[in-house]
C-alpha cells in the first residue's frame, strides 16, 4: 500500500519592503572640514592651515572611529564641538553658567597697600577705571570668553594697542615706555579653531614656559603671546595639551556622556509611552508570512483604527479574528528620567535647583544647592578671569594714568544677597573680639587698623595706613595726661592761668615784644634741684630748629636752650629728659603705640616745623599748643624760675571729638 506524502509546510518569508531600513550614518572627518566662512585664505597662508588642521583631522578620525570600542575619551575635534553648541542642553548650560558668572560683574578697588594720602585722587582713579571697564565692554567680552571656554576649552583675547601688524610677533611688556595713554583699543576674541600653537618648550619641565606657547598663530600670522589674554578651563595633563591645542578640557565635550545618556533615557521614556497601550490585532497573516503582500491587511487594520474610538465601535470577525489590549506599566520611568537629570547636572557642576529648577530626590535641599552654585562661580572666575583681569588692571591703568598704582584691584561681586548679610554678621563679630583685645591691652589700635585694610571683606580696605606723619592721621591712641611730662614729681612747674579766647593783652611781654615766662613773680628759687639737674643733663649750643631735635636724637642725653624762636613766645628748649619727660618720653609713648624706628625717625622729622609754623593756642593744663596738620606740640610756660623758658613737653596729635 503507496502512502500519500505529506504536503510541504509553507515557509515563512517576509517582503523586505515592509521593513524600514534605520542604519546610521557614519561620519567621517571629512563632514568636520573648516567652515566657509573664515574667507579666501591667500595661498602662502593656505598651507600652513592645512598643516595645522591636520591633526585635528586625525584626532577626528581616530576619536569617531575608537572612542566607542577602546571607551577612551579623546578629542572630538572643533567641527563635533561646533554641532554641540547646537544642542539645547549643553547650550542651555554653558550659557546660563557664562551669565552667572559675568551677572553682577564687580568693581576696581583700592587695598591701601599704598603711601599716597591724596584720597580725593584715588577714588578718581578707581572711578575712572571703573568707567573705562565699561567703556571696553569687558563684561559682555568676559561673558563670551566663558561661552568659547564652555564650548571649545579656551579662548584668546588679543589686546590690540593700535601698533602695526609687523609688530605682533613682538613682546607686548606692561610698562610706561610700551604702553601709551591713551593708545589702547579694546580686546578682540579669537575662535580657537582659527588659530595653532608656534613655539613653545617641550625639552625643559623646570621653565615657565614649559609646554605654554611663546607664539600663537592666528591665520597663520604670528602673535606673541604676551599680546593675548588666555582663558581656558579644565586644565588637562601636559602630554594632552597639543592634542586639544593647548587649551583644557572643553565642558562641552565633558557633559556630552552625561547629555547623551539623559537624551537615550528620555527618548526610550517617551516611546515607552507611545506604546503604554497596545492593541494586539489577531488575525490570519498566512499570506504576509509567505510572502505575499499585505494590501488587504493594512486596509483591515486602517478600517480597525479610524472606527477605534470612546464613541466608535471596533468589529472584528468572529470566527477568525480577535482583538486584545496589553498595557505597559510605568513604574520607576520618572525616577530614571529625574536620575539622568541629575547626572547631567553633576557634568555641569551645578545643582538640580539651578540647571534644572528642582530638587533632588529624596532631598530637601534650597539655600544649600545655591551656596554651592555661587561657589562654584567665583572658583570659576578665579581661575578663568584671574590672570586675565590682572593684566588688564595693569593695562588700564598705563592707559588711563601711564602708571601702575600695586593697591588697585579688581573684586568680583558677590552673587548671592546671603552673602552681604552673613558678612555684616561676621564684621560685627570681629570688631567686638577686636574691642576686647584692645581693652585687654593685647593688640593696639594700629594693627586692628592693619587688619581692617587686609581684610577685603571688612568694607575698610580702602583706609591709608596708619603713617604718624602723615598729616591729618587720626591719633592712634588719646593722649594721656597722667603721662604728661609736667606731673613727674621731679619737676617743678608753675600754673598759668589763660582766657578761654587767648587775649594776649592779659599776658605781659618784656622789653623786645615777647611774652615773659609766667607773667608774675616767681616764688621758687633760682637753683634747680640734685633730681631736675640730672634730667637736664649736658647743654649743647649751636644747634637751632629741627638741627636741634636731631642733635639731642643722636647723643640721648642733655638739652639745648632756645632752640627755636617764635615771634609770639619767644626762646623754646628742647630737653632729652627720660621716659617721664622730654624727647625720650615722647619716644617710649609711641613705642607703646607699636611705632617702629622708621615711622618714629618719620614723626619726629615734622616736629620741628610744628613748633615754628604751629598755631598757638592753649589748654585747660595751663600749657601752650603749638597746632599744624593735625599734630601738635606742647610747651610749658616756664620750668624752674626762668631755667627752662617756653620747654616743649610734649608731640601728639589732635584727638577727633
Amino acid at each position: 500500500m503507496r502512502m500519500k506524502p505529506h504536503s510541504k509546510p509553507l515557509k515563512m518569508k517576509i517582503n523586505n519592503m515592509i521593513v524600514a531600513d534605520k542604519t546610521p550614518k557614519i561620519l567621517c572627518p571629512d563632514d568636520f572640514n573648516l567652515p566657509y566662512t573664515l574667507g579666501d585664505v591667500p595661498e602662502e597662508q593656505q598651507v600652513v592651515l592645512d598643516s595645522c588642521f591636520a591633526p585635528v583631522s586625525s584626532l577626528l578620525e581616530h576619536s569617531i572611529k575608537g572612542l566607542a570600542a577602546e571607551g577612551i575619551p579623546m578629542f572630538v575635534g572643533y567641527g563635533v564641538l561646533t554641532g554641540l553648541a547646537q544642542v539645547g542642553i549643553v547650550r542651555a548650560g554653558i550659557e546660563m553658567r557664562s551669565d552667572e558668572m559675568t551677572r553682577k560683574w564687580g568693581e576696581f578697588i583700592r587695598t591701601g597697600d599704598n603711601d599716597d594720602t591724596d584720597t580725593d585722587d584715588n577714588d578718581d582713579k578707581v572711578k575712572k577705571l571703573n568707567e573705562d571697564a565699561v567703556k571696553y565692554k569687558l563684561p559682555a567680552i568676559f561673558n563670551k570668553a566663558s561661552s568659547y571656554c564652555g564650548y571649545y576649552g579656551g579662548t584668546l583675547g588679543f589686546i590690540d594697542t593700535g601698533e602695526a601688524q609687523d609688530r605682533w610677533a613682538d613682546p607686548l611688556i606692561l610698562s610706561q615706555e610700551t604702553i601709551k595713554q591713551g593708545g589702547f583699543k579694546g580686546i578682540k576674541l579669537i575662535e580657537p579653531y582659527v588659530v595653532s600653537p608656534g613655539y613653545y618648550n617641550s625639552v625643559n619641565p623646570m621653565a615657565d614656559d614649559y609646554f605654554k606657547p611663546t607664539i600663537w598663530y592666528v591665520q597663520g600670522i604670528p602673535v606673541h603671546a604676551s599680546r593675548m589674554l588666555y582663558f581656558a578651563e579644565n586644565a588637562l595633563p601636559t602630554i594632552l595639551r597639543p592634542a586639544y591645542n593647548f587649551f583644557g578640557l572643553p565642558l562641552a565635550q565633558k557633559v556630552l556622556d552625561a547629555v547623551s545618556h539623559f537624551t537615550g533615557c528620555r527618548e526610550s521614556a517617551n516611546r515607552l509611552l507611545e506604546k503604554y497601550s497596545l492593541t494586539v490585532f489577531k488575525t490570519d497573516m498566512t499570506e504576509i508570512l509567505s510572502g505575499g503582500m499585505d494590501t488587504t491587511l493594512q486596509q483591515r487594520i486602517q478600517y480597525f483604527v479610524q472606527n477605534r474610538s470612546n464613541d466608535g465601535c471596533a468589529t472584528i470577525d468572529k470566527e477568525k479574528e480577535d482583538l486584545v489590549v496589553m498595557t505597559t506599566s510605568l513604574a520607576g520611568v520618572t525616577d530614571l528620567v529625574r536620575q539622568a537629570m541629575e547626572y547631567v547636572a553633576a557634568m555641569f557642576n551645578e545643582p538640580v535647583t539651578k540647571m534644572w529648577g528642582l530638587s533632588p530626590a529624596g532631598f530637601n535641599t534650597g539655600d544649600a544647592d545655591l551656596r554651592n552654585h555661587y561657589d562654584n562661580i567665583e572658583s570659576l572666575q578665579e581661575k578663568m578671569f584671574g590672570e586675565p583681569m590682572t593684566r588688564l588692571c595693569k593695562l588700564l591703568q598705563l592707559n588711563a594714568f601711564g602708571e601702575i598704582d600695586p593697591a588697585i584691584e579688581f573684586k568680583f561681586a558677590p552673587l548671592s544677597e546671603d552673602d552681604e548679610a552673613l558678612k555684616i554678621t561676621n564684621n560685627k563679630t570681629k570688631a567686638e573680639t577686636n574691642v576686647m583685645l584692645m581693652d585687654a591691652g593685647v593688640v593696639a589700635p594700629e594693627e586692628v587698623r592693619e587688619q581692617l585694610i587686609n581684610d577685603p571683606n571688612s568694607g575698610f580696605n580702602n583706609l591709608e595706613p596708619y603713617d604718624p606723619a602723615a598729616p591729618g592721621t587720626d591719633p592712634l591712641e588719646p593722649f594721656d595726661p597722667s603721662l604728661d611730662p609736667l606731673d613727674s614729681p621731679d619737676i617743678e612747674r608753675k600754673e598759668v592761668t589763660i582766657d578761654a579766647n587767648f587775649n594776649e593783652s592779659d599776658h605781659k611781654r618784656d622789653a623786645d615784644g615777647k611774652f615773659t615766662s609766667g607773667g608774675g613773680s616767681s616764688e621758687s628759687g633760682n637753683e634747680l634741684t640734685k633730681s631736675a639737674k640730672e634730667l637736664m643733663g649736658k647743654e649743647y649750643k649751636g644747634y637751632t630748629g629741627q638741627k636741634a631735635i636731631d642733635k639731642l636724637l643722636q647723643e640721648k642725653n642733655g638739652h639745648i636752650k632756645n632752640a627755636f624762636t617764635r615771634e609770639d613766645i619767644g626762646g623754646i628748649s628742647v630737653l632729652w629728659g627720660d621716659d617721664k619727660a622730654g624727647l625720650k618720653h615722647i619716644i617710649t609713648q609711641r613705642t607703646k603705640q607699636g611705632f617702629t624706628q622708621e615711622k618714629l625717625d618719620k614723626f619726629f622729622s615734622e616736629l620741628g616745623n610744628v613748633i615754628e609754623t604751629g598755631a598757638l593756642g592753649k589748654n585747660d593744663r595751663g600749657t601752650f599748643e603749638l597746632s599744624k596738620d593735625g599734630k601738635v606740640a606742647v610747651v610749658s610756660p616756664e620750668l624752674h624760675e626762668n631755667n627752662f623758658t617756653f620747654l616743649l613737653t610734649a608731640f601728639k596729635r589732635r584727638t577727633k571729638k
